[in-house]
């Protein structure tokens, strides 16, 4: 028997017996002590690696992490709503007759050279879209103030532009003109009087039309530079210069004051 299996000493066998269960034990506590640690650091490793993957693929917002609840969904932006176009302009059935021609003035703003920028605003009344012709033989335009009348376009025909147009019920169609600022006389000669300040009114209408009036003021700004700068005829000698004058007081007849100085009263 070996030495192994059969201790031989002072001592009695039993406790060299206990010395070799107590070694082995000890071996094997170490050797399961090791292997405990290593297989639980590698299970804290793979743990950790599991951990930064989820972490890398789900961020949550800070918000979401203090709370700990769910991201809220995010609110769209409103889609700005597209402009509609305007729906196309009907085609002209034909001509206008006169009388289904609405004509109304429009008075722009005041100029330095004391003439008035007008306008003809043009509808139908009943057709939907006709073509018209305006001219001084279709419309008329009569300025005013009070009973005084100052301007008319049968005296002044090449004020009111001739003009091939389309016109429709439902939509305006535009003719500037321009008021000299001035009365007018069946010659529309140069040297009539200035519209002095004050309240007036134009009138307009197709011929066989019903009439439409505006109301307009005439300020004294508009018209000071302009009666500064009055033309006036230049002759060679004294003789011809009077007989300028003459012939200018002949064509310039004295006017009364402007009744348009004091708020007039609408007619009906």
């Amino acid at each position: 028997m070996s030495a192994w299996t059969a201790p031989k000493g002072p001592l009695p066998a039993r406790v060299y017996w206990f010395r070799r269960v107590l070694v082995l034990a000890t071996v094997f506590a170490l050797t399961f002590g090791v292997a405990r640690l290593f297989a639980g650091d590698a299970e804290e490793r793979q743990a950790d690696v599991q951990a930064t993957t989820a972490g890398a693929e789900v961020t949550p917002g800070p918000e979401v992490a203090a709370s700990g609840g769910a991201a809220p969904e995010p609110v769209p932006e409103p889609t700005p709503e597209a402009t509609p176009e305007p729906p196309p302009l009907p085609t002209p059935s034909g001509p206008c007759t006169n009388g289904d021609v609405v004509v109304t003035p429009a008075v722009g703003a005041p100029r330095t050279d004391g003439k008035v920028d007008m306008a003809l605003v043009l509808r139908t009344r009943e057709t939907e879209a006709c073509t018209w012709q305006v001219s001084a033989d279709t419309v008329t335009v009569k300025i005013s103030s009070g009973s005084d009348d100052y301007w008319f376009s049968s005296h002044c025909p090449a004020a009111v532009p001739t003009q091939d147009v389309v016109l429709y019920r439902e939509t305006d169609t535009t003719v500037p003109f321009v008021w000299s600022g001035k009365r007018s006389d069946p010659e529309c000669s140069r040297y009539t009087a200035w519209a002095m300040p004050g309240y007036y009114h134009v009138m307009a209408a197709a011929f066989e039309g019903e009439p439409t009036e505006v109301q307009f003021e005439r300020t004294a700004a508009s018209i000071t530079e302009t009666r500064a700068a009055e033309p006036r005829q230049q002759g060679e000698g004294g003789g011809k210069n009077k007989k300028d004058k003459k012939k200018k007081e002949r064509r310039s007849p004295s006017q009364p004051q402007p009744s348009g100085a004091v708020e007039p009263t609408l007619r009906d």
